[in-house]
């Protein structure tokens, strides 16, 4: 938006610490408490995102030293990272970025989300989609509709391009699809006032304990030839269910996913070997590993590093001793014509990729299909 400045009604994420993310509505008369201080809503107001804003107030009493916040625009990784108020379970950055590359998302299309929950995949298929595209999404549980259709009216950017139903997707299927800032409710129908003619969707993203019900529904609207499907399911009993009913559609090209996060530590050592590197376990960084693992892993590090000194020195004992010293080198490059280089060009050095020995649980399995249509649309 020009200018990029905050303004009354807009949604902020007031990040106070890594972890103290909340979600706060700016409004003329607002306040915002947190240990740090107090903050008003109009120091907010007219500023530009991203900026310092110090408490007004502080919390510990007179003479008390006042914090700082920061005024942060509202983007799905810190939804996700913690600004989420209404949490059901999540869809991490790492699956919520396979979903958007294989479902072929662009701006300008049309999806169609079944399985709203708190709005983490939302927020990623919207930031792919606009602008000029169009999110349907549907939720079963009303006050979870209610509450995302509440948050989205916050946001400027989004609430015009995204329509909430209540309906319960498997018993009654994908109600036509309409554009409009208002809760669709559960009794819309194909006969509701108002309703316009079906638009045909690009891609249906199914989040549901049964997504197998609801792929004959999603068949209805997805473009044939084109559309695309994913199924987010945390079995593996979902993923066969869905996969008999994508092939009992036609639905082609049914590919299975998971997506593990394995950091890797990345090390530069003179003179070492691959060898060196074959038994030693990755020293843990993430802050989720116990202290007794870091410290086991340390202690195997600092043995292997000791070993690797001690043969380092033994050669350049046997190589002094037979008269093969950094002057002598140098001398024998001269006499031959050579180019002298210094001695840390001659060393030997590798760069080491250590995977950790320990990755990130399961999350889900994400499940892709392409719709061809009917036999006699695909041959047609």
């Amino acid at each position: 938006r020009a200018g990029n400045l905050m303004r009354e009604g807009d949604a902020v994420i007031v990040m106070c610490g890594v972890k103290s993310l909340d979600r706060v509505v700016l409004k003329k008369d607002g306040t915002y408490g947190h240990r740090r201080g107090v903050f008003f809503h109009d120091q907010f107001i007219g500023r530009p995102f991203g900026c310092r804003i110090v408490a007004r107030k502080s919390q510990g009493g007179k003479g008390a030293e006042r914090g700082h916040c920061y005024a942060l625009r509202p983007t799905p990784e810190l939804y996700t990272g913690g600004a989420i108020t209404f949490r059901t379970q999540l869809v991490f950055g790492e699956d919520a970025a396979v979903i958007s590359l294989r479902l072929n998302l662009r701006p300008g299309s049309v999806v169609v989300e079944s399985g709203t929950g708190s709005g983490s995949l939302s927020r990623v298929l919207l930031r792919a989609i606009r602008p000029g595209g169009y999110l349907h999404t549907y939720e079963f549980h009303e006050l979870r509709a209610r509450s995302i259709r509440g948050v989205l009216d916050a946001e400027p950017a989004l609430r015009d391009s995204v329509t909430v139903y209540h309906r319960d997707v498997c018993a009654r299927g994908f109600s036509p699809l309409r554009r409009t800032r208002e809760l669709v409710g559960v009794g819309a129908d194909e006969t509701a006032a108002g309703a316009v003619a079906p638009e045909l969707a690009d891609a249906v993203s199914l989040d549901l304990p049964s997504p197998h019900l609801a792929v004959p529904h999603a068949a209805r609207v997805l473009k044939p030839g084109t559309g695309m499907l994913c199924s987010y399911s945390p079995c593996v009993e979902q993923v066969q269910r869905t996969c008999e009913a994508l092939r009992a559609l036609h639905f082609e090209e049914l590919v299975t996913v998971e997506v593990v996060l394995r950091p890797m530590l990345v090390r530069e050592d003179q003179e070492a070997e691959a060898d060196d590197y074959r038994d030693w376990s990755v020293r843990n960084l993430e802050p989720y590993v116990s202290t007794a693992a870091r410290n086991r892993e340390k202690r195997t590090f600092a043995k292997h590093s000791r070993k690797r000194e001690g043969e380092r020195k033994r050669k350049r004992a046997d190589a002094e001793s037979l008269g093969e010293t950094e002057d002598g080198a140098a001398r024998d490059a001269l006499s031959q014509g050579g180019p002298v280089l210094p001695r840390a060009m001659w060393d030997t050095q590798a760069i080491a990729l250590l995977p950790r020995a320990e990755v990130r649980g399961h999350t889900a399995y994400l499940t892709f299909a392409k719709y061809y249509g009917p036999p006699s649309a695909a041959s047609s």
